[in-house]
């Protein structure tokens, strides 16, 4: 038997290089094979259309800038206030009593008092007189009833002191039927010879504060009545502005309050230049305060570039008015330029196709492309203008595609 040759094969040992070739062309094919199902799929993903409203605007910390006039005067408990801060008040109205001791208030107390019984009494002998409208009464009290209970039910508690003395009044007047006219008279000049009386005895040991004009009262007094004045708006500029609100405020003491002359009120600010484009004389803005329920309107009454030129004095003017507002000085602001509604679109669903700015949407398995009017252009999405249906715009609900490949109108794409 013949011997074997006693060949033998070696096996040749592969480098790490080409094993590495091999790891790196395995990645290569499956990338591209990976692509090439993405695109025979046409996979894409979606977002459904939403309304929404954006404001465009920039938040601000300004001041309260009016022509306030200090009332004198002392808050002790022998200071009797008849008006309170944002109520208007008229030149000459009264502010305020102030007694000499507590005896005196106590006296003008009981004159108020009487002064109630009679207006109820006067009522009274109305209603003795007068029988016919006993059922309209009845139809007037249930009413107020009903009034005051809803107020109160919702926690609004102003004016139902007037309301509750309209109810006594109706109440008093329908129990009076049947009476002495002559009887009831008789007791409403008992009790106003009573109240001439006791004014009498009050006349030399009261002091009456009244308002120095027209405007509105404020019970906070903070100092900057000296400082900042709109009688200097016309001519103020920024660097002057920024001056004023660097100063020490004055010690207001023990001021009763004070009047804002007018009717119209101004709110300034410096602010970034960059922050105020687009703001100019006339302008229409409207300004949100955290304590205001509602924004309030208000228009730009001048826009002052500083000596540098970084910033600008923003200066508003309106003339809606509320306690809340009466009493602020210092306030952060968002200063509302223009409120946009439409649909909310990501910026990456956004697409140029023969010079028409787009999107595609999803309808059914095809993708239909629609022309867009943007409205307003945030930092990741834009607001454009909603359409009255799917054929002539975005509506509400339309699936939105922000991710796909080789989009085409009328295109069947798989999700």
């Amino acid at each position: 038997m013949a011997k074997n040759s006693g060949q033998h094969i070696k096996k040749k040992k592969r480098s790490p290089g080409a094993r590495m070739i091999v790891v790196v062309g395995v990645v290569v094919a499956l990338y591209f094979v990976g692509q090439a199902v993405s695109v025979l799929t046409d996979g894409v993903e979606t977002v459904n259309a939403t309304r929404v409203t954006v404001d465009d605007a920039v938040t601000v910390t300004g001041y309260f800038v009016r022509n306030e006039a200090v009332v004198a005067g002392t808050t002790g408990e022998t200071v009797e206030h008849t008006v309170h801060s944002g109520e208007k008040v008229y030149t000459g109205a009264r502010l305020a009593v102030e007694y000499t001791d507590e005896s005196a208030l106590e006296t003008s107390r009981q004159v108020k008092s009487l002064t109630e019984q009679i207006t109820l009494l006067q009522s009274a002998v109305t209603a003795a007189s007068d029988l016919a409208d006993t059922a309209k009464l009845d139809q007037l009290i249930t009413m107020d009833m009903q009034a005051i209970a809803g107020k109160a039910k919702n926690g609004m508690v102003s004016g139902l002191e007037e309301e509750t003395g309209d109810l006594r009044q109706l109440v008093l007047r329908r129990g009076a039927g049947g009476q002495d006219p002559a009887a009831l008279q008789a007791q409403v000049d008992a009790l106003a010879q009573q109240r001439e009386r006791l004014q009498q005895s009050i006349v030399t040991r009261t002091k009456v504060i009244s308002s120095p004009y027209d405007g509105f009262f404020s019970e906070t007094v903070d100092g900057y009545e000296n400082i900042l004045k709109a009688s200097e708006l016309p001519d103020m500029t920024a660097d002057v502005f920024a001056q004023k609100i660097a100063s020490e405020p004055e010690n207001p003491g023990t001021a009763l309050g004070k009047v804002i002359e007018g009717f119209d009120w101004y709110f300034a600010a410096l602010v970034p230049t960059s922050d105020a484009a687009g703001l100019r004389a006339g302008s229409r803005v409207s300004l949100r305060f955290t304590q205001v329920t509602e924004d309030v309107p208000a228009s730009v009454y001048a826009a002052r570039v500083s000596e540098d030129g970084t910033q600008t004095l923003l200066i508003f003017k309106s003339n809606r008015i509320s306690s809340e507002l009466v009493s602020m000085r210092r306030q952060v602001v968002d200063i509302i330029r223009a409120s946009y509604t439409g649909i909310k679109v990501p910026k990456e669903a956004i697409r140029m196709e023969d010079g028409k700015l787009g999107v595609y949407t999803l309808s059914g398995s095809a993708s239909m492309f629609r022309e867009i009017t943007p409205l307003y252009e945030g930092d990741t999405f834009y607001v454009i203008e909603q359409g009255s249906s799917s054929q002539t715009g975005i509506v509400v609900q339309d699936s939105i595609i922000i991710k796909g490949r080789a989009l085409q109108d009328k295109k069947v794409v798989k999700k």
